[in-house]
């Protein structure tokens, strides 16, 4: 099964592996699932762990040792497939939001993972369903 994990989903999985987001991280280390990214979409997810703030929370939180640590680990666990420009505007609220829509579509992904309410209003697109992290874990992972 492939997915698309959104970069706040990713993030709040590195600060805290306990929590639900760490554990769609650990199937994915487990092999129970792909992360798709693409390169765009990584360097949103790079730039945000170098925040202050965001190392902050990793050490108070239990984390990992360090953002680097955290991206070459997170990085051995993700396949990379073409960066392609949105092929049509899903969210004109939010374009940001079509990149990762165009990145599940591209990487034929089964599940768009993420907090985005704007996003999850839209359920499903191309036949990608899009659920929250607590979704994915107990109705998809768990499901035998």
């Amino acid at each position: 099964m492939r997915i698309v994990v959104d970069t706040n989903v990713l993030v709040s999985g590195v600060v805290n592996p306990r929590h639900v987001p760490g554990l769609v991280i650990e199937a994915a280390a487990r092999g129970a699932c792909t992360l798709v990214t693409t390169a765009k979409l990584w360097s949103e997810l790079e730039q945000t762990l170098s925040y202050a703030r965001v190392r902050e929370f990793i050490a108070r939180y239990g984390g990992e040792t360090s953002v680097p640590v955290a991206i070459a680990r997170l990085q051995t666990l993700v396949q990379f497939v073409p960066t392609e420009s949105p092929a049509a505007q899903w969210l004109p609220e939010d374009p940001a939001d079509d990149w990762v829509i165009q990145c599940a579509i591209t990487g034929a992904a089964d599940y768009i993972v993420t907090g985005d309410k704007a996003l999850l209003a839209l359920k499903q697109v191309e036949g990608i369903q899009i659920v929250t992290p607590s979704t994915f874990e107990s109705d998809v992972l768990r499901t035998p």
